[in-house]
């Protein structure tokens, strides 16, 4: 069974909004991957974007952690963080139309917010969070190898190919493989499956 991500929209500063009463997966739920973070998902948020909430009861506290910003936030820190992605992943293409893409996803969604929750993830690996908080704190600045590797394994484009380029140039149109239920994991895509619903 596979463990997934899923990026999500809310009116309220909280992270996991679809452990709260009123979540309406068909409306809030914007994509999903499986096995990984996106790559564009992650690029949305900045270190200063992760808090940690308890969601434990009294006596069993549960300490949950997860990026979370404006919704018109995310949408800026993607672009700006472009540049940067494109010259970390320059020999795998440019990221201009997935960049797009993710974009118009995040402008049509509802909510104020924009989070990840990708608990099933950060249970496959012990150093997840530590991972995730040293990817964003990189972006627009750290280069190096170790830092690629970071994103690489967090966003599970393990097999480094050329990225799929179709349905991303200067068209608006969706990869196709965002649509067919191939998941960035299994096809080295870096970004991800859009879905209505769980």
């Amino acid at each position: 069974m596979s463990n997934c991500a899923y990026l999500c929209s809310t009116d309220d500063r909280r992270i996991y909004p679809s452990s709260r009463d009123g979540y309406d997966s068909d409306v809030q739920t914007i994509a999903m991957d499986v096995n990984c973070v996106p790559l564009m998902w992650l690029a949305m948020f900045r270190a200063s974007d992760v808090i940690v909430e308890d969601f434990g009861e009294e006596r069993t506290p549960y300490i949950a952690e997860a990026p979370i910003a404006r919704r018109t936030d995310a949408a800026r820190q993607l672009q700006r963080a472009l540049p940067y992605l494109n010259t970390v992943f320059a020999r795998e293409g440019r990221l201009d139309g997935y960049v797009r893409f993710l974009q118009s996803a995040v402008h049509d969604a509802v909510g104020e917010y924009i989070t990840i929750e990708m608990e099933e993830i950060a249970c496959l690996s012990e150093t997840f969070y530590d991972d995730f908080r040293a990817a964003l704190a990189g972006l627009g600045k750290d280069t190096s190898i170790e830092a690629k590797a970071r994103l690489v394994a967090i966003s599970g484009l393990r097999a480094l190919k050329p990225f799929p380029l179709r349905g991303c140039g200067s068209t608006a149109s969706p990869p196709n493989r965002m649509m067919s239920g191939i998941s960035a994991a299994s096809s080295g895509h870096p970004c991800t499956r859009m879905s209505r619903g769980r």
